[in-house]
């Protein structure tokens, strides 16, 4: 007896260890943002912790890729929260916005691969969740103040303030062929601006909820398509130079980022930590998959599409093999 009331002390140290343990591999830093290098080697990806590089294992061109074991290489960024990251067209720079809710915005522009500050701006303000680059030299950005704005990369200069959005803007997608920016916000809806005078083209306001994301599309015959994404759980297509939406689809739960997989089949990684397939002509999911993300928050696809990288709330990355989810491996 007097044994066992000695051992107690040890069996309670080594549950309440095992407890931390498990509580510390919950509570890791969600994954906000992720993006493939343009080589297809590395992932990066933004959390609290700032920003991490881990290598792609080799065989980028393979079915199977994964990420290489180990802990991968951190950057401070200067900013508590990064929300984008995007590589630009050469894929020299890195783009990141960020910033504090009702705090600041922050954007910066990076080297690629070794990660050092080229320019970078902290306002006064409200924090910029999304951006991209219209071309080597332009960048849009879209935030919390509802406010789209065109930059110089080499300055971070604004030389155009898009106005139109009620909303914090949360999306962005662009159709250079076509010279269309279409924005998603808060405000439950889509702009479509003229990428030549910056002018706004139409507005789009069937969702009841805000928007997610947007995933742009080129068919192979027709006119630019775009999905949006939105917490009233619809992914709806548009045909954004027309202002139509021809058709959308009701999931069973909301839809945190989306990517074309090809160009009839969607996928829409959701806040219930499931990827469904969406195929976009039938207006169905054709596949649910479980991910141990949790709660999605970003994804990306290298180039041929084999392989799908998803991050979410638990601070875990997915490699999701494409052909196999799609049943068409060999």
């Amino acid at each position: 007896m007097s044994w066992c009331f000695r051992a107690l002390p040890l069996l309670a140290s080594f549950l309440l260890a095992c407890f931390t343990c498990s509580a510390q591999a919950e509570t890791a830093a969600p994954i906000t943002s992720i993006a493939i290098s343009p080589d297809y080697t590395s992932l990066v990806m933004a959390s609290q912790s700032g920003l991490t590089v881990r290598k792609i294992k080799s065989g980028a061109s393979s079915a199977s890729q994964e990420l290489d074991a180990g802990a991968g290489s951190t950057y401070e960024i200067p900013t508590a929260n990064i929300h984008a990251i995007r590589f630009s067209p050469t894929g020299t720079r890195l783009l990141i916005c960020g910033g504090r809710p009702s705090e600041s915005s922050f954007t910066g522009i990076y080297t690629w691969p070794d990660i050092q500050p080229l320019v970078t701006i902290e306002n006064e303000g409200d924090s910029h969740l999304c951006g991209l680059w219209l071309d080597q030299d332009t960048i849009v950005t879209g935030g919390l103040d509802a406010v789209v704005r065109i930059l110089e990369s080499d300055t971070l200069s604004v030389t155009h303030e898009l106005k139109a959005h009620s909303g914090g803007v949360t999306s962005l997608a662009t159709f250079p062929e076509h010279r269309l920016l279409v924005s998603g916000g808060l405000d439950n809806s889509l702009r479509v601006w003229d990428l030549d005078d910056y002018t706004l083209q139409r507005s789009l306001n069937q969702h009841i909820q805000p928007v997610t994301d947007l995933a742009p599309s080129l068919p192979v015959v027709g006119l630019p398509l775009v999905a949006s994404a939105s917490n009233d759980r619809t992914v709806r297509f548009w045909q954004p130079s027309l202002g139509r939406m021809v058709r959308f689809i009701k999931l069973p739960s909301k839809p945190q980022a989306i990517t074309w997989l090809a160009e009839n089949q969607l996928g829409a990684a959701c806040s219930d930590g499931m990827l469904y397939v969406v195929d976009t002509l039938n207006v169905e999911i054709v596949v649910a998959r479980h991910l141990k993300t949790g709660w999605c928050y970003d994804i990306d696809k290298v180039r041929d599409k084999t392989s799908l990288f998803v991050s979410g709330t638990k601070g875990r990355i997915e490699t999701v093999n494409t052909p196999s989810l799609l049943g068409n491996e060999p």
